[in-house]
């Protein structure tokens, strides 16, 4: 049996998996310095959630959106007897708050809590699947091999490139993910404002950029042909939207962009955090070449309880 802390947070997950210590973050969780709804357990331990209204979603859909998020001090992640019942005590009181607060939950199950995934399918029967995502993180002092983009400009762009640029930036953005599909997609509920839940990221990143966000920009032959862009947290830097236009392509650019990201994470201090759909092998197989770490997944699942 293996026992490990868990929030839905991948700065903290990180720390702990880089640290090889859970200690600190399963006595954050006890002491009540993450948010919590319901906790179930008996003991000072913590087996809980968080439901928290996701306002992006919910101006996007015109209904409200919840997520639920699990809270673990400390989970056997293989099947106990007893850590199932408690679980299924929560999955009840999540219900009912269902019933009593109506919307659209997000419901982000971690895939390595066997009881979790149990108790969510012997309480909930009307569900839909909408696949999951799988983190990684860069070690302290990563290095990656250069790639061959010696005619590709990557540099961290100031607020007045950003301004000058802002048009070309939001249209290769929204080229990149037209031809997406993630898991809001997958949704019937969801599907046909999809589209739009990326854009109004993209618009976010771009156009109502806070202090702690940032982007990388790639160039070729004076054209934008990629962009990353992160939140500078406090230990990490948690990447968000990204891609590489049609112009850019094997020319390197993805490979540069993420050295440039762990370049400046080094130099900070700090390790970069980044997820992906669990479908997108393409991705998963860069990082893996690259060095980066597997650390968690999660499955996205939907209730419509409006």
């Amino acid at each position: 049996m293996s026992k490990a802390a868990y929030i839905c947070d991948m700065q903290e997950l990180g720390l702990a998996y880089i640290n090889k210590n859970q200690d600190n973050l399963a006595e954050k969780i006890k002491r009540g310095d993450v948010p919590i709804t319901y906790n179930v357990s008996d003991t000072d331990d913590v087996i809980g959630c968080h439901i928290h209204l996701n306002k992006p979603l919910t101006r996007v859909y015109g209904f409200t959106v919840y997520m639920v998020d699990f809270v673990f001090s400390s989970i056997e992640t293989l099947h106990d007897e007893k850590q199932h019942d408690s679980i299924i005590k929560l999955m009840q009181l999540i219900d009912k708050h269902m019933s009593e607060q109506p919307g659209y939950y997000n419901f982000r199950i971690p895939s390595h809590v066997v009881d979790v995934i149990k108790a969510f399918n012997a309480t909930f029967e009307r569900k839909i699947f909408c696949g999951g995502l799988v983190t990684y993180i860069s070690m302290p002092d990563m290095q990656i091999k250069q790639s061959d983009a010696s005619k590709v400009n990557v540099f961290l762009a100031d607020e007045e490139y950003i301004s000058k640029h802002e048009k070309e930036l939001y249209d290769l953005a929204g080229a990149v993910f037209d031809v997406y599909q993630g898991q809001y997609h997958i949704s019937n509920v969801t599907a046909s404002k999809a589209t739009q839940v990326y854009t109004d990221w993209i618009s976010k990143g771009f156009m109502t950029k806070n202090e702690n966000e940032e982007i990388i920009v790639a160039e070729y032959r004076n054209e934008i042909v990629g962009f990353w862009t992160f939140q500078s947290l406090s230990h990490c830097l948690s990447v968000g939207i990204g891609g590489v236009g049609v112009n850019g392509r094997g020319l390197g650019v993805y490979k540069s962009m993420l050295n440039c990201v762990i370049e400046i994470a080094n130099k900070r201090n700090k390790f970069v955090s980044t997820g992906t759909q669990f479908d997108n092998f393409i991705v998963q197989n860069v990082w893996n070449k690259l060095g980066l770490t597997s650390i968690m997944s999660y499955y996205s699942m939907h209730i419509d309880r409006r």
